[in-house]
């Protein structure tokens, strides 16, 4: 393989945040709280707090977990 495909922490950290700010987005638009999306996929209100603000990095299957309780796909999320 050539190159170095490693992300840096400040790429890793500013996705972090477009994640965070897109799930935001999309959990204001299904008019659903911090709470209520915490309980529809088992996570505590503060891991989603911290997840909208990029201070939280989460799995493909609790991203996945996301975009399904706020009645969207992956792809709506990363848009």
């Amino acid at each position: 393989m050539e190159g170095d495909m490693r992300v840096s922490k400040m790429e890793s950290d500013n996705m972090l945040i477009w994640l965070g700010t897109g799930i935001a987005q999309r959990r204001k638009e299904a008019a659903m709280t911090h709470a209520q999306l915490a309980r529809k996929v088992q996570l505590k209100t503060d891991a989603i707090r911290r997840l909208e603000c990029g201070e939280y990095d989460l799995s493909v299957r609790e991203l996945y977990a996301i975009a399904r309780a706020l009645g969207s796909t992956l792809g709506d999320i990363t848009r």
